[in-house]
C-alpha cells in the first residue's frame, strides 16, 4: 500500500514539474524506461531487454561498469552514464543507487525521483545508500510531500536507525521548509549529534529559515556539542540573512579563538560575511590572510569595492589579480565595466573593453549591456548605439540600457521613440527597470500629460507596487511642478527607503518649498532612515533656492562634523551658490579657499555668477581668471567669464576671450531655440552662434561683445566693434509679428551671427 502511495505521489509530481527539468528521451532511454509500464527498458538497441523481475539473480552488474558510471557522474557526463546504465542487461540495488546518486549530485532532481520510482516498480529493494541519494533529490526539489513518502519507505524498510539516512532525512525536511518535522526526528529518532545539527542548520539557512538556524546553533552548547568548521560555514548564511552584525562579529571572534582561521573554507565564509555587512577593513584583512585566492574571491572583493563606489581600488585589485596570473571570468569583467562607469574615465573604459574582446567575452549579452551603459556615462552615444546594433538577440535589459542611454544624454524623445520601436518589434513585457527609464524620460521632458499616461500604465500593470517605480513617480511629478501629487504617492508607499526621501526632498526643492524640504529632512532622521550624501545635497539645494542660508549652513555643518559624510564638489558648489545668491560673497570665497582642488570649479563658477549679480568687479577679475585656468579649453566656462565682463561693460576683454576661442576652432555645436520652429525666416551665412535676444522696457539688450540693436531700413541691425566676431545681425521675427510692427520693446527673436 505504501509503495502504491509513493508511486502515485511521484506520478503527480512528474506531471506538475516543468518540462525543462526532463532530459530528452531519445538521447537518454533511462528516462523513458521509468515511465513505461512494460517490464522491458528501452535501450539504444531495441533487441536488448531487461531480465524478468521474477529472475533478479541471473547476472549482477559488473564492478567495472558501476565504477565507470560513477566516474561519468562525478565528471558531470550524465548522458554517458545513462547510456551505460541502459545497456546493462541486469540492474541490482547498487546500479540503481549509483545512477540515482549521479542524478541527485548533478542537480537532475526530477530524474532522480523518477528512477527511484522505477526501481520500486521493478521490485528492487532500496538500501541506505539509495535512501540518502533520493533524499538529496527530495531536498533539491523542495517537495515536502515527496520527502514524506520517502520517509514512509524508510520506516517500512527498517532503515530509520541508520545515522546517515537519518541525517539525510533531517536535511531534506529542513530544506523543504518543515522545521518541526526535523526537530521531531532530532529528538525522537536520530538524536542530536554534530553531524545532524550541521545538516539541519544548513537546511534551515537554505530555506531562508534564518531564525530557526540560529536557534539550533545556540542549542549546540545545550547538547554539549562544539561547533566545527562545517558548523561555521553553515551558520554564516543565516547570520547574513538575519542581519545580526553583533552575532557575525562574535562568530568571527570565536573562529579566531578556536583556531579555525587557518581553514581556507571557513575564512572564505567569514570574508563573504564581512563583505555582506560592509566591513571593508575586516574583509580586506580576511582577504589578505587567505592562503589560496582564486578568481571567485578576487571577483567578490572587486564587486564589493564597486558597490562601495570605490572604482579606483577595484581597478587596482584587477591589476593585482592579472599580475598574479589569475584569469578573470565574465563576472570579473562585468565588475570592471561597472568600475569604469562609476569612475567616468573613458580611456580606462576603452582599455577594459579591449581586454573583454581579447579574452573572448565580447559577444556576451550581459557584457554588451554593461558596455552600452558605460559608454553612455562617457557621453559617447554613438558607441552605445553601435554596441546595441551588434547584439543579435536583444534582451529586455538591452532595450532598457539603450533607452536609458538616450535619456541620460539629453535625448528623452528619442528614448521614448525607442520604446515604441521595442513594443512593435518585440513581445517583451515592460518590467520595473524599463519603466524607471521611461519615467526618467518623462521627467526630462517635464510633460505632465505623457507622465499621467505612463502612471496609468503602471497602475494597470501592477508596476506601481514596485518601490523603484514609486520613487521615480515622486521625482517625475516634482519635476513637472505637481508637488502635491508627488507627496500623495510618497505618503501612499508601504515603506520608504533613502531614495524615496531624497526624491521627495528634491521635489520640494525644485518647487521652491524649502521649509517643507527641511521638515521632511528632519522627519527622515526621526523615522530612522539614515540620510546619505544625496540627501544632504538635495536639502542644501532646497535651502539655496528658497534663500534659507542660515538653515543651509546648519545642515552643511551637520553633514561634515556629526555624520562624517565626505564633502564633494556638488555640496560645496551648492553652498557657494547659496551664499552668493544671498550676497555673502566673502563667506563664499572663504569656503572655496578651504576645500579640495577637485571641488573648486563648480564652486568658482557659482561664485562668479554671484559676483556679476551683485556687481563686484574685483572678484570677477580674480575668480574669472581662476575659472579659465582650471579648464581653459571649456567653451561654457569662457562664455560664463565673458558674460561676467560684459555685464560691467568690459568689451575689450570679452572680444579677446572670443577671439581666443575662434582660433582654437569650433568648440560648441550650433545652439537651437524653440523659436526656430515658429520662425518665418532663418539666414545662416556661416557657422555662428545663436543668441536669444529680448528687450525690456524699450531698451535694447546688450549681447556680450555686441553693440545695441538699431533699426535701419526695415531691419534690425548692428555693427560689431572693430575686430569683433560679428558684422551684422538679422532678426527672425515670430509669425505673429511683422517688421513694420516690431519695436525695440517687443522684438523677441533668434539672432544669428553672420558674416
Amino acid at each position: 500500500m505504501l509503495g502504491h502511495c509513493l508511486l502515485t505521489t511521484l506520478r503527480v509530481f512528474n506531471c506538475r514539474r516543468p518540462r525543462s527539468l526532463l532530459l530528452h528521451h531519445h538521447h537518454h532511454p533511462t528516462l523513458s524506461s521509468s515511465s513505461s509500464s512494460s517490464s522491458t527498458t528501452q535501450c539504444p538497441n531495441p533487441s536488448m531487454a531487461l531480465p524478468s523481475p521474477q529472475n533478479p539473480t541471473q547476472r549482477f552488474s559488473s564492478a567495472a561498469e558501476l565504477k565507470l558510471i560513477h566516474r561519468h557522474c562525478r565528471a558531470g557526463r550524465v548522458a554517458a552514464a545513462c547510456h551505460l546504465f541502459d545497456e546493462m542487461p541486469e540492474r541490482n540495488v547498487v546500479a540503481y543507487s549509483t545512477m540515482i546518486y549521479g542524478y541527485a549530485t548533478n542537480g537532475l532532481f526530477s530524474q532522480c525521483a523518477r528512477l527511484f520510482a522505477h526501481m520500486i516498480e521493478q521490485g528492487v529493494p532500496p538500501n541506505s545508500f539509495t535512501m540518502v541519494a533520493v533524499l538529496i533529490g527530495a531536498a533539491g526539489l523542495g517537495d515536502a510531500s515527496f520527502a514524506g513518502s520517502v520517509h514512509g519507505r524508510i520506516v517500512k524498510s527498517g532503515l530509520g536507525s541508520n545515522p546517515f539516512v537519518g541525517t539525510a532525512l533531517l536535511d531534506s525536511y529542513a530544506k523543504c521548509g518543515r522545521p518541526m518535522d526535523s526537530y521531531a526526528l532530532l529528538n525522537d529518532t536520530v538524536g542530536p549529534s554534530l553531524v545532524t545539527c550541521n545538516a539541519m542548520i544548513a537546511g534551515f539557512a537554505h530555506n531562508e529559515l534564518f531564525e530557526e538556524a540560529l536557534l539550533l546553533f545556540k542549542k549546540l552548547w545545550v547538547f554539549d556539542l562544539l561547533p566545527n568548521s562545517v558548523t561555521v560555514i553553515n551558520v554564516v548564511p543565516a547570520c547574513i540573512g538575519y542581519g545580526l552584525v553583533a552575532l557575525c562579529e562574535s562568530l568571527h571572534s570565536y573562529v579566531i579563538k578556536i583556531g579555525l582561521e587557518l581553514d581556507q573554507s571557513v575564512m572564505n565564509s567569514i570574508f563573504n560575511m564581512n563583505l555582506s555587512f560592509g566591513n571593508l577593513e575586516i574583509a580586506m584583512m580576511c582577504f589578505r590572510k587567505l592562503e589560496i585566492v582564486d578568481v571567485v574571491t578576487y571577483t567578490m572583493m572587486m564587486g564589493f569595492l564597486v558597490e562601495l563606489e570605490s572604482p579606483i581600488e577595484a581597478l587596482n585589485m584587477f591589476v593585482e589579480m592579472t599580475t598574479n596570473r589569475i584569469e578573470p571570468d565574465m563576472v570579473t569583467m562585468l565588475n570592471m565595466v561597472m568600475a569604469c562607469t562609476l569612475l567616468g574615465d573613458a580611456s580606462r573604459g576603452r582599455l577594459i573593453h579591449n581586454q573583454i574582446i581579447v579574452r573572448g567575452f565580447g559577444s556576451g549579452v550581459p557584457i554588451m549591456n554593461s558596455l552600452i551603459t558605460m559608454y553612455s556615462k562617457f557621453g559617447d552615444l554613438n558607441s552605445s548605439r553601435i554596441l546595441f546594433g551588434c547584439i543579435e538577440k536583444k534582451s529586455l535589459v538591452s532595450w532598457t540600457a539603450i533607452i536609458s542611454c538616450y535619456v541620460k544624454n539629453g535625448k528623452p524623445i528619442e528614448g521614448l521613440q525607442l520604446l515604441s520601436k521595442m513594443r512593435k518589434e518585440e513581445d517583451f513585457v515592460i518590467d520595473s527597470v524599463t519603466m524607471v527609464g521611461i519615467l526618467m524620460a518623462c521627467s526630462e521632458l517635464a510633460n505632465f500629460d505623457i507622465s499621467k499616461q505612463f502612471h496609468a500604465y503602471t497602475l494597470k500593470s501592477g508596476l506601481s507596487l514596485y518601490k523603484s517605480v514609486q520613487n521615480s513617480l515622486v521625482a517625475l511629478y516634482g519635476k513637472c511642478g505637481y508637488v502635491v501629487l508627488a507627496r500623495r504617492i510618497f505618503d501612499g508607499m508601504i515603506s520608504q527607503d533613502a531614495v524615496s526621501w531624497n526624491s521627495m526632498i528634491l521635489s520640494y526643492g525644485l518647487n521652491g518649498e524649502g521649509e517643507e524640504a527641511l521638515l521632511l529632512f528632519y522627519d527622515m532622521e526621526k523615522y530612522g532612515e539614515k540620510p546619505d550624501s544625496v540627501t544632504y545635497l538635495n536639502t542644501l539645494m532646497a535651502c539655496s533656492h528658497s534663500g534659507l542660508v542660515d538653515e543651509g549652513l546648519i545642515i552643511f555643518r551637520k553633514m561634515i562634523k556629526e555624520k562624517g559624510i565626505k564633502m564633494r564638489g556638488e555640496h560645496v558648489g551648492c553652498m557657494v551658490d547659496m551664499l552668493a545668491r544671498a550676497g555673502r560673497l566673502d563667506d563664499a570665497r572663504e569656503l572655496i579657499s578651504a576645500i579640495q582642488d577637485d571641488a573648486n570649479l563648480n564652486a568658482l563658477k557659482a561664485l562668479l555668477r554671484g559676483c556679476y549679480l551683485y556687481g563686484n568687479i574685483n572678484l570677477v577679475e580674480d575668480v574669472g581668471q581662476k575659472v579659465l585656468q582650471t579648464e581653459s579649453s571649456d567653451f561654457g566656462n569662457a562664455v560664463l567669464v565673458s558674460n561676467a565682463y560684459a555685464s560691467f561693460g568690459k568689451f575689450e576683454v570679452v572680444e579677446s576671450l572670443r577671439s581666443n576661442l575662434e582660433k582654437k576652432g569650433p568648440t560648441k555645436n550650433l545652439g537651437l531655440s524653440l523659436l526656430d520652429s515658429m520662425a518665418r525666416e532663418v539666414e545662416v551665412m556661416r557657422h555662428g552662434e545663436v543668441i536669444l535676444l529680448q528687450s525690456f522696457n524699450g531698451r535694447p539688450v546688450v549681447c556680450s561683445n555686441l553693440k545695441p540693436l538699431q533699426r535701419t531700413g526695415g531691419r534690425w541691425e548692428m555693427r560689431g566693434r572693430e575686430g569683433g566676431v560679428a558684422s551684422r545681425l538679422r532678426a527672425v521675427l515670430l509669425p505673429t509679428m511683422t517688421m513694420a510692427t516690431a519695436t525695440a520693446s517687443s522684438v523677441v527673436a533668434v539672432l544669428m551671427v553672420v558674416s
